[in-house]
């Protein structure tokens, strides 16, 4: 019972330790989470919205009306 308790113990702390086994701290969807700080004020132009995308360290724009590109920075024709 002693060698089953250890085991579990062990699974947990690796599953604690591990990058999935801590994305409950960090909720995240399909559009990542909000941009902070100097990302959130600059980094998107025309309006768009900042996202972060934790899982791969990058940030995005959702644009706003006629622009795309990946800081809003193309208007559509």
């Amino acid at each position: 019972m002693a060698l089953f308790r250890m085991l579990f113990l062990c699974a947990v702390l690796v599953l604690l330790t591990s990058k999935e086994g801590m994305s409950y701290e960090e909720p995240e969807n399909d559009e990542g989470v909000a941009c902070t700080g100097q990302y959130a004020e600059s980094f998107c132009l025309n309006g768009g919205t900042c996202r972060y995308i934790q899982s791969i360290g990058e940030y995005y724009c959702i644009c706003n009306g006629d622009y795309t590109g990946h800081r809003c920075e193309k208007k559509q024709v």
